[in-house]
């Protein structure tokens, strides 16, 4: 079973918060390695791009968290 936060009465799926976090990680990598030129080297940046979130994602969701 999948947990669920509470806010303000309507629960949401953890899921959703380790998505934009996730997402928000991406983004942040994304422009380092934009930066740094990696882009350059990578075959196909939208399904490394892909990879990436799914990766961190999966970290996210691994985290021990302490509410």
């Amino acid at each position: 079973m999948i947990p669920e936060i509470d806010i303000a009465g309507v629960f949401i799926s953890t899921l959703v918060p380790t998505a934009i976090a996730a997402l928000f990680l991406t983004w942040c990598l994304k422009k380092l390695l934009g930066a740094a030129g990696a882009y350059r080297q990578i075959w196909h940046p939208a399904l490394f791009d892909a990879a990436l979130f799914l990766i961190l994602w999966a970290v996210v969701i691994a985290l021990p968290v302490k509410v």
